[in-house]
C-alpha cells in the first residue's frame, strides 16, 4: 500500500488535492491512500516517525509554507536522512526554484508549478501517483536490503545476501557475507532481524539468509551457501533443531 502525504497550507488548494487524490484512488482501485493532508512540517515528521516499518510512501510538499519560502525542502530534507529513495513531489508557484532541488540533491521525481491550468496539475498528479505504483510493483517483485556506508546508501537484493555476523569489540557494527562483496555495516543482528523476514538466527553471532543455504553438516554443525562447502557459519545446537523444521 502507497502511503500519500501531502504539505501544503493553502487550506482550499490542500481539500481540492487531497479530493482529487482520494476520488482518483477510490475509482481507480488503486492500492494507495491518502494518509495525512496538513501545513505542519512536525505533524508529517511524527507520523513517518511513528510508521518507520512502512517504507512506501508518496509526500507531495508544497515548497512555501506560510512565511518560510523553502519549507518543502528543509522537510524533504529531514526525509531523506532515513527515506533516501521514497518518491517527493514538489508543489510551487515558482518554476524558477527547481534547480534549487537538484542542487540540495533531494532528487525529486516531479515538480508542478502550481498556477499552471487546475486540470493539468491534476493529470500531473495522476501520473506522478501511476508512476510510483508501478515502481513499488516491480520493487515487490524483487525485495532489497537498504543499507548506508559513507554517507551513502546501497540497495542489495535479498537474493545476493548469505548471511551477517557480529564483530568482536564493536557492538553496533556487523558484517555482511554477499555473492559478490564482504562489506561492514552499521546495525545490530537483533535489528535486522525484526525488519526482515528473510533471515534467521543460526547462531547468537550470526544470522543466516534461510532462503541461501545449500547444505547443512550436522556433526560440525555448520551451515554451507555453496556446494563446495568454502562459504559457512556456525549453528548451534538448539537452532539444528529449528532449521530441520524449517527444510
Amino acid at each position: 500500500m502507497l502511503k500519500v502525504i501531502l504539505f501544503e497550507d493553502n487550506k482550499k488548494q490542500r481539500e481540492e488535492y487531497e479530493n482529487f487524490l482520494r476520488h482518483l484512488i477510490l475509482l481507480s482501485g488503486y492500492e494507495a491512500e491518502v494518509v495525512l493532508a496538513t501545513d505542519s512540517k512536525d505533524e508529517i515528521l511524527k507520523y513517518v516517525n511513528v510508521n518507520s516499518k512502512e517504507h512506501d510512501f508518496l509526500f507531495i510538499l508544497d515548497i512555501e509554507i506560510n512565511e518560510d519560502r523553502f519549507a518543502g525542502f528543509h522537510l524533504a530534507k529531514e526525509i531523506r536522512k532515513d527515506y533516501p529513495f521514497e518518491p517527493i513531489i514538489f508543489l510551487t508557484s515558482h518554476d524558477q526554484l527547481s534547480m534549487m532541488a537538484i542542487e540540495r540533491r533531494i532528487s525529486p521525481i516531479d515538480f508542478i508549478v502550481k498556477n499552471i491550468d487546475y486540470d493539468k496539475v491534476n493529470r500531473r498528479l495522476r501520473e506522478d501517483l501511476e508512476y510510483c505504483l508501478k515502481i513499488l510493483s516491480r520493487k515487490k517483485s524483487v525485495d532489497f536490503f537498504t543499507y548506508k556506508k559513507r554517507n551513502r546508501y546501497y540497495k542489495l537484493k535479498f537474493s545476493d545476501i548469505y548471511y551477517f555476523e557480529t564483530i568482536p569489540g564493536k557492538p553496533n557494527i556487523v558484517t555482511m557475507h554477499c555473492k559478490d562483496r564482504v562489506v561492514d555495516i552499521r546495525g545490530t543482528l537483533n535489528q535486522i532481524e525484526i525488519d526482515h523476514k528473510y533471515f534467521f538466527r543460526s547462531h547468537k553471532s550470526y544470522l543466516i539468509n534461510k532462503e541461501n543455504y545449500k547444505k547443512i553438516d550436522y556433526q560440525k554443525k555448520i551451515i554451507y551457501f555453496d556446494v563446495d562447502e568454502e562459504i559457512g557459519c556456525p549453528v548451534s545446537t538448539r537452532k539444528l533443531r529449528e532449521l530441520k523444521s524449517l527444510s
